[in-house]
C-alpha cells in the first residue's frame, strides 16, 4: 500500500494515509526504549478497512533504538 497505492487484501485504490498530519492516538507511536517513542504513519484501505503500520524512518535515531531494545524476528 505505501509504494504502490492498492490494498493487498481487496485490490481497492482508495487508499490514504496520515504521513504529515499531527498525531495524537495511542497507534501514532511505538515505544523504542523506556523513555522513547517513534512514529508510525498508517495507510488505510477506505473500501476494505484494512491497514499497515510504518515506522517514520525520517530520524535515524527510531531504527537506532528500534534495533538496540528490540528481539530480532526469527532469532
Amino acid at each position: 500500500m505505501k509504494t504502490t497505492g492498492k490494498c493487498p487484501r481487496c485490490g481497492g485504490t482508495d487508499v490514504y494515509h496520515n504521513n504529515g498530519k499531527l498525531q495524537f492516538s495511542d497507534r501514532s507511536f511505538i515505544t523504542t526504549s523506556l523513555f522513547t517513542r517513534a512514529p508510525l504513519i498508517t495507510y488505510a484501505c477506505a473500501s476494505c478497512g484494512y491497514i499497515e503500520d510504518y515506522l517514520d524512518t525520517s530520524k535515524a535515531s527510531h531504527l537506532e533504538r528500534l534495533r538496540k531494545n528490540w528481539k530480532r524476528a526469527g532469532m
